[in-house]
This record gives structure tokens, C-alpha cells and sequence, in this order.
């Protein structure tokens, strides 16, 4: 398997945007995932108030900024969350949109 981190890096670096975004669940809420980045930005009430699940999650990679791929990695709830699996899955189903039909709309 390639390795997606090193490939996001170099299409950063040539000046394409890259997205990436690793969702995890809130532990007693049902259905609802957000980013770690997204509870840091509420106050610290909130941050005291809400503890991720390790299982369950969704990392998001979205290639180029017109006309994006978009590529989604989805665990099972009974799936324990990993960042680098996520990504290796999400990065594989966008690059692949992009090298089907997409290289000339960056």
C-alpha cells in the first residue's frame, strides 16, 4: 500500500490542497462525531464535559479545491479508531477518483 502521508505532503508541496479530517465519536452521544479540533474551539466547559470513544470514527481526505475528490474511511462501532488505517483507506478512494478522470481539474 502506498504510503498516503508521504503522497498528501508532496501534492501539498506542488501547490495542490489537500483535506484531511479524522471524526470521532462523543462517548454517550448518539450519532454524533466531530473533530478533536472542533471540541477545542468550544469553551472549556465543553471540553471537560465530552471524552471521544475509541471505537467508531470517520476520517475524511479531500484532494484539490474546484473540483474535489473526496474519499471517506468509515469504522464500525465495534471497530477500535486508527488515524493511519483511516487514512491509508480515505486517501486510496479519493486518489483513485482523481487518477480515473480528475488530474486535469486541479
Amino acid at each position: 500500500m502506498h504510503d498516503a502521508a508521504r503522497i498528501i505532503e508532496e501534492l501539498r508541496q506542488s501547490g495542490v490542497k489537500v483535506r484531511v479530517q479524522h471524526r470521532r465519536p462523543i462517548l454517550g452521544v448518539e450519532d454524533v462525531k466531530i473533530t478533536e479540533w472542533e471540541l477545542k474551539e468550544g469553551n472549556n466547559s465543553d471540553k471537560k464535559k465530552f471524552e471521544f470513544s475509541h471505537y467508531g470514527g470517520e476520517t475524511i481526505v479531500v484532494i484539490g479545491e474546484k473540483y474535489p475528490f473526496k474519499g471517506i474511511a468509515e469504522c464500525s462501532k465495534r471497530d477500535r479508531f486508527n488515524r493511519k488505517i483511516g487514512l491509508q483507506i480515505a486517501f486510496g478512494r479519493a486518489w483513485k477518483q482523481f487518477c480515473e478522470g480528475g488530474k486535469n481539474t486541479l
